[in-house]
């Protein structure tokens, strides 16, 4: 039997490292806590000396991400800005977009939401709002490419065209004119499919093997399991039948295809984008973008209006100015 000293020995032995260990864990912990509360002490002190230095209209985000806006400009990072003047936003469960118009760039900004962080998205939507920000309905994407440089800056290489529910035109990010207004006239598309091919395969096998044992043990001791089998046959007859089936399914999967768009503005002019988009994209696009008349009929309705002003300032009822303001409001539309 093992004395009771003995046994003391060893819970001594036991105990006295894990006493040691358990100690050091705490002061680890103990050590972490405080550095934690340093780190968190020091960013306070920062994002306050960052409020006190540039006193902002709105305080947004959080000590370690700030956002302020100060003056229809957008503050974050280390003094980076986004002009918010003109700008348009929209939002979705985790992420609010905001579009500017005059920053050549930027042609879209994203501020990310903490997962269930409801009061930061509604403080951040309520500043933007305050601002006089509109909100987008629908909105696509346009590629740079040199054709299109003399109209609008590409922010990252990329444009956005938007359109506010309200309105039959939209605008785009980056444009050079700001004043310019947008028609999508006609869209030239063609979906296009691939085929994947699914080949699904079994087999099954049915069939008699006769032998004897003692030559299954022969068999066996130079093959292994299937010098068993070889075993057991010797001598005999086999018979087996495999019988495979094959099933092939064929899915049809939609991929980007090319997309002609054309565009005009309040000027007359015409321009052609090229994009890759898949068909729900398109239909968005026709249902929302498409302008509802026609070239001829745009014309029309336009050489009307100035024939009924000319009318009038033949009539004496407008005078020149008011005639030559009416017609530069007819021509953009």
């Amino acid at each position: 039997m093992i004395q009771a000293w003995m046994i003391l020995i060893l819970i001594g032995l036991i105990s006295i490292p894990t006493y040691y260990a358990v100690q050091e864990n705490n002061k680890n912990i103990e050590r972490e806590q405080q550095e934690k509360e340093k780190r968190e002490k020091a960013e306070e002190q920062r994002y306050q000396e960052k409020i006190n230095e540039l006193n902002p209209d709105f305080t947004l985000g959080s000590r370690r991400f700030p956002l302020f806006i100060k003056d229809m400009k957008l503050i974050y990072g280390k003094d980076k800005e986004l002009n918010l003047k003109n700008a348009v936003y929209d939002f979705f469960e985790r992420e609010i977009l905001i579009i500017p118009t005059i920053d050549t760039h930027f042609s879209l900004f994203n501020i990310y939401i903490g997962e269930g962080d409801k009061k930061l998205k509604q403080r951040i939507i309520g500043a933007l709002d305050e601002c006089g920000l509109g909100r987008i309905k629908y909105w696509f994407q346009i590629s740079e490419d040199d054709e299109l440089s003399s109209y609008f800056y590409f922010g990252n290489g990329k444009a956005y065209a938007y359109k506010m529910d309200s309105v039959d035109y939209f605008k785009i990010s980056g444009q050079k004119n700001i004043e310019n207004k947008w028609y999508l006239i006609n869209i030239e598309f063609a979906p296009h499919f691939v085929s994947d091919y699914e080949v699904e395969t079994t087999s099954k096998s049915n069939g008699k093997i006769r032998g004897n044992a003692g030559a299954a043990l022969v068999g066996g001791a130079f093959a292994g399991t299937t010098g068993a089998i070889i075993g057991s046959s010797m001598g005999q007859s086999t018979q087996m039948t495999t019988t495979i089936h094959s099933n092939n399914s064929a899915k049809l999967r939609e991929i980007p295809a090319t997309v002609l768009l054309t565009l005009k503005n309040s000027a007359g002019e015409k321009i052609t984008i090229s994009e890759k988009m898949i068909e729900e994209e398109v239909v968005m696009l026709k249902k929302h973008f498409l302008a509802e008349f026609s070239d001829n009929e745009n014309k029309g309705s336009l050489a009307l209006e100035i024939q009924k002003l000319e009318e009038l300032f033949k009539q004496g009822v407008l005078t020149e100015e008011e005639f030559n303001r009416g017609k530069r409001k007819i021509l953009d539309l």
